[in-house]
């Protein structure tokens, strides 16, 4: 009808993750142990001494396509008028990753990029927007964790994501 809507497309995001310059991420099998007593493969951190490296560059970097399924609800026929609420979920698929970083130790300068580092390829994130006439603020949740790793006895991490948004519709 012309209060209730669906909207469904075709986005690309782009995630900069900085790490701080005191920790090296890595992964793979580990002496950690899941509840089923088998090692885990998962992201960790190496903290090295600032004094002996010294880092230039330290980020994941992941292209993902998006595609929305949202229900929309409005007070008003005109989209640029009245209330409006939408609710639903994202899904993604990522494009391209790595994990990059750049240090330089006795005068040495190393570059390392993993291409192959695990972060997930498959994102599904929970999304609301609650809006007035052309303006609307957004949150979205996800809820995949953004490494693929095995769970171990460590928190995964997730996004979360406020923005606005600004619509130019009659």
């Amino acid at each position: 009808g012309e209060f209730v809507g669906f909207t469904t497309g075709l986005g690309f995001d782009w995630w900069h993750v900085g790490v701080d310059n005191e920790h090296i991420l890595q992964h793979g099998r580990t002496g950690l142990s899941n509840p089923l007593g088998e090692a885990g493969n998962v992201v960790s951190s190496q903290v090295f001494n600032a004094d002996t490296l010294e880092m230039q560059k330290n980020n994941i970097n992941a292209v993902y396509m998006r595609f929305p399924l949202l229900v929309s609800l409005r007070t008003s026929r005109s989209g640029s008028k009245g209330l409006h609420v939408e609710a639903g979920f994202v899904s993604a698929y990522m494009l391209r990753g790595s994990y990059k970083y750049e240090y330089t130790q006795a005068g040495s300068t190393t570059s390392v990029e993993e291409e192959d580092f695990p972060i997930n390829p498959l994102q599904i994130n929970a999304r609301i927007g609650v809006g007035f006439k052309n303006v609307s603020l957004l949150a979205e949740a996800s809820l995949s964790p953004f490494f693929e790793e095995e769970q171990v006895d460590q928190p995964t991490m997730h996004a979360f994501s406020l923005g606005i948004q600004f619509a130019f519709n009659d």
